[in-house]
């Protein structure tokens, strides 16, 4: 790698970093915020240091519980005793909580930072792996941007919020530098890499999967170690599941309605971008000429199948449509990158017989061009449902920490719905009911019933359920609540 290749590195970085941190840093387009009048605001200069998704809320609570206890939570760990859960992302949970233990952060306050870092390493796995497939450096660098200008919000995911989703970006990043390179030891470091995918996010298991048969069948490189190694999950999930093969293959059917009432209809040109799209038919074209590796292809295929399965079936299998939309944006970056580099090469080739200066003043042009269209309302959500969400703010924390200092952990408190994410992660203590999300669970009626009731039924909740404190934003006059907190957030003994 050439200096001044280490140097776009270097500016890349920073960029990297402020561009993912400033939806906690300054965000200043519209957001959802419970504790605003109007729900859906929009300020300047609005500093929000808390998770913004629920799932990181609820794998933070995970986290915390494994921190807490030492085992792995198999159950949610916000319900008062809840029912066994089966925990297929435990080792994201083991990860984070290893990550907050070595360096002795706060999860809460410190999770903020994730995104921002981990999207530099993602980065890193794509320029290394983009590097093995071309050989070329700008190439690589191009697709880095393509990939970091894929837009997001809190239902299709993306690079803003650290979950087991994004997560695996990394690992299926290494998994195929890995298996392609021509080191034999990181062929078989490839191994480690696909087996943590399994406990990490088992939809990329499925998706790498599905990639390395068809690679392999296509190359006519068929490995006996790793035909085994992609037959031994099928082996498994067919043992475990012996007595109930319907069930099984149920759980590779995703139909409509997998993200309950979320359900929304993408557009590449939307998510991603017209000139980006057009980029990558182009970098299609050079795949092809060029004779590159055909995983640039595969990976994308794979998910654009489905993706049209979805929209002429409404159902898809082995991943469900919002996840198979993700990756297939991440699988045209690097042709996005490909088709750029090529088109910009004819256009310095073309001009330099005059001018060679002014070849690569245009190249530089037509870079910044089509970039800051790309980078253009990158922040911007059209679609109100799925804002970034202030769950919580520092009035909650500070509340929400007093009741573990004066009231210790594992008692249950009524809280609303949102609220209730930030109970178990900051307080430990237990809430009635929690929202739609991957820990769903508790009785949300119950928790409406109870803050749009009288006294009277107020006491029979807190009564039948055992309920030991009470949380709201409002004034309580009922005899049997002792407010014993009074600081913009209202706590309440029940007596």
């Amino acid at each position: 790698m050439k200096n001044y290749h280490k140097l776009l590195l270097i500016i890349l970085i920073p960029f990297v970093f402020f561009l993912v941190y400033k939806v906690h840093l300054d965000y200043g387009y519209y957001y959802q915020d419970p504790h605003e009048p109007d729900f859906i605001v929009q300020k300047e200069n609005n500093y929000y240091q808390y998770p913004l998704h629920g799932d990181e809320w609820t794998h933070l609570a995970q986290t915390v519980y494994l921190m807490k206890n030492q085992k792995i939570p198999e159950l949610n760990p916000y319900i008062k005793d809840s029912r066994p859960k089966l925990n297929l992302e435990s080792g994201f949970h083991s990860f984070l909580a290893q990550f907050f233990t070595l360096t002795n952060t706060d999860p809460i306050l410190n999770y903020q930072y994730l995104p921002a870092i981990f999207t530099i390493i993602y980065l890193l796995g794509l320029i290394l792996l983009i590097l093995l497939l071309t050989n070329n450096f700008y190439i690589s660098f191009l697709s880095s941007l393509f990939f970091l200008s894929i837009k997001n919000n809190v239902n299709l995911m993306g690079i803003w919020f650290l979950v087991p989703l994004t997560f695996s970006i990394f690992l299926m990043y290494l998994f195929f530098y890995c298996f392609l390179h021509k080191n034999k030891r990181l062929n078989y470091l490839s191994m480690l890499f696909y087996i943590t995918s399994i406990f990490v996010y088992p939809l990329s298991t499925i998706l790498i999967t599905l990639i390395l048969f068809i690679y392999l069948f296509l190359e006519k490189k068929i490995n006996r170690t790793y035909f085994l190694l992609l037959l031994a999950p099928i082996f498994i999930a067919l043992f475990l599941f012996r007595n109930n093969l319907k069930h099984l293959f149920n759980i590779f059917i995703f139909r409509y309605g997998w993200t309950g009432a979320f359900e929304f209809n993408y557009s590449i040109f939307m998510m991603y971008g017209l000139i980006a799209f057009l980029f990558a038919v182009i970098g299609i074209i050079y795949v092809y000429r060029k004779r590159l590796n055909r995983i640039l292809l595969i990976w994308p295929l794979i998910c654009l199948v489905l993706v049209i399965m979805y929209s002429i079936l409404n159902f898809t299998l082995f991943l469900p449509y919002q996840r198979a939309f993700f990756y297939l944006l991440i699988g045209l970056a690097p042709l996005s990158g490909i088709g750029l580099y090529y088109l910009l090469e004819n256009v310095y080739d073309f001009i330099k017989k005059y001018d060679k200066s002014l070849a690569l003043f245009i190249i530089i042009l037509i870079f910044a061009l089509i970039f800051i269209n790309q980078f253009n309302n990158y922040y911007k959500i059209d679609d109100k449902r799925f804002l970034p969400l202030h769950f919580i703010n520092e009035d909650d924390y500070l509340a929400l920490k007093w009741v573990r200092e004066n009231y210790g952990e594992n008692n249950l408190m009524m809280t609303n719905l949102l609220t209730a994410f930030g109970v178990y992660p900051i307080s430990q203590n237990y809430v009635v009911a929690m929202p739609l999300s991957n820990l769903r669970g508790g009785n949300e009626e119950l928790v409406n019933k109870f803050y749009n009731s009288n006294c009277e039924t107020k006491k029979e909740i807190l009564e039948k359920n055992d309920i030991n404190l009470v949380y709201d934003y409002d004034k309580i006059n009922c005899g049997f609540l002792k407010e014993v907190y009074n600081k913009k957030v209202y706590v309440y003994e029940a007596k």
